[in-house]
């Protein structure tokens, strides 16, 4: 009767501990908005060609803030990249990534969420046009080196007059590295963005959401390992 009461207890420790570490839930930590013209908000462009932004355009309207970014007739890559400081995070990012972590990287995954828009101007279909989301490391102003996805979803295709959602995934651990080889941990955060046409399509891109999930915390992981291995013994010895 105690082995069983003992294994009933462990297998509750257990269960509790494994519920806290699946609990690791993502936060939303940036919110931005994509809209040029605030200057408190804006994005510095590393290469414009042909871009404009708007509030209206070909039956779009901004999904998030009062304007949004357009290219069109040209299939020169649009580069833009922004450092995100304090007022950039949410309540919920400030909370974690703020203090004396001073808003810089953190080890976990990272989402990255764009619109990504068609315009119905010239009513044609949308193809051969892209839109890459970075995370990036940053410095001051906005230069820094950009970080290569581990995933991505880019599979909805927008129709004409039609936003879809795009996402880009970042694992990001003690060894993850720039694209220049910089180690990514402990470094300021910021976005770069990159939207290319297809010479007559009228491209719109909006918002820039960060979507965080931390890593189970190693004490924790330690613990249940440990609470396993005792209910492991158990139930040999009981056998």
């Amino acid at each position: 009767m105690k082995t069983m009461k003992r294994l009933m207890a462990y297998a509750a420790l257990t269960a509790a501990l494994l519920s806290n570490i699946q609990a690791a839930s993502p936060i939303v930590i940036v919110e931005d908005l994509f809209d040029g013209y605030n200057a408190n908000i804006a994005w510095t462009a590393v290469a414009n060609t042909g871009g404009f932004w708007s509030a209206t355009q070909g039956g779009l309207t901004p999904q998030i803030g009062a304007n949004y970014y357009n290219i069109w007739n040209t299939p020169a890559w649009q580069r833009y990249q922004k450092s995100f400081t304090e007022s950039n995070f949410t309540d919920e990012g400030k909370a974690v990534f703020g203090g004396s972590n001073d808003y810089k990287f953190l080890a976990g995954t990272y989402e990255v969420t764009m619109y990504l828009g068609l315009s119905s101007q010239d009513g044609v279909q949308f193809s051969s046009s892209g839109l890459i989301a970075y995370l990036s490391i940053m410095s001051g102003a906005p230069s820094g080196d950009r970080i290569y996805s581990t995933a991505k979803d880019t599979s909805a295709i927008p129709n004409a007059g039609e936003w879809v959602e795009w996402t880009f995934t970042f694992d990001i651990d003690e060894n993850t590295l720039t694209e220049n080889g910089t180690l990514v941990l402990g470094q300021s955060m910021g976005g770069y963005v990159q939207i290319q046409g297809a010479g007559t399509n009228y491209i719109a891109v909006d918002g820039f959401k960060v979507t965080y999930t931390p890593v189970p915390e190693a004490a924790h992981a330690a613990v249940l390992l440990g609470a396993l291995v005792l209910v492991g013994v158990i139930v040999r010895r009981r056998k």
